[in-house]
């Protein structure tokens, strides 16, 4: 199920079920102001984070989005189930060229998340994660 949660979002998340057709279905929670946050970079975040949640989760579970806005507070999170991020690549997880090599089958250049933590930056905001055997959880947080 897909809701619309910034302007301009509905063309990503169309596309993201083009590329992942057999992934589950991503649940987003609908606000109605993107708070104060850049429509076109956070539909870019989220993209990214959604892509890395599908690329890197288990398929057959689904991808949880969360975006809570509260005044200008907006704090949006992508959670996945699937393996953890291996210890050795979470303290340059959001620096350049950052990716995991143990899937040769895994495409792109492992900039994702750096253009992630740059959004965050930009927006004075911050990204994090925690990655556990139980599930992934990249959270965007913006607090004036």
């Amino acid at each position: 199920t897909f809701l619309l949660l910034l302007p301009g979002l509905q063309p990503v998340l169309a596309g993201m079920r083009l590329i992942f057709p057999e992934s589950a279905s991503i649940a987003l929670f609908q606000i109605t102001t993107p708070g104060n946050c850049d429509p076109d970079r956070g539909a870019q975040l989220l993209s990214n984070l959604l892509a890395n949640a599908l690329t890197h989760g288990y398929p057959t579970f689904p991808v949880h989005v969360s975006a809570i806005l509260s005044n200008e507070n907006l704090k949006l999170s992508v959670i996945n189930s699937g393996a953890p991020i291996p210890p050795e690549l979470q303290e340059n997880l959001f620096a350049p060229f950052t990716r995991e090599c143990s899937r040769p089958s895994q495409q792109g250049l492992g900039l994702g998340l750096y253009i992630c933590s740059d959004i965050a930056r930009a927006h004075n905001a911050t990204l994090s994660f925690t990655s556990s055997v139980k599930e992934t959880c990249f959270t965007f947080h913006i607090n004036p």
